[in-house]
């Protein structure tokens, strides 16, 4: 019994660590995304203001 409950607890720590390490991923790239989005707006702008 006390096997299986250490069991289930590795492997829910193991599931919400690759969770939240999936999220922070996640967040990254729309962050990168995000900001060569406005990179690229502005040089557009840029381009067109010439």
């Amino acid at each position: 019994m006390v096997i299986i409950g250490w069991g289930v607890g590795i492997s829910f720590v193991t599931l919400s660590s690759s969770l939240r390490t999936s999220l922070l991923t996640v967040q990254i790239t729309a962050h990168s995304f995000l900001t060569f989005l406005a990179m690229t707006r502005e040089w557009c702008v840029g381009g067109w203001s010439f």
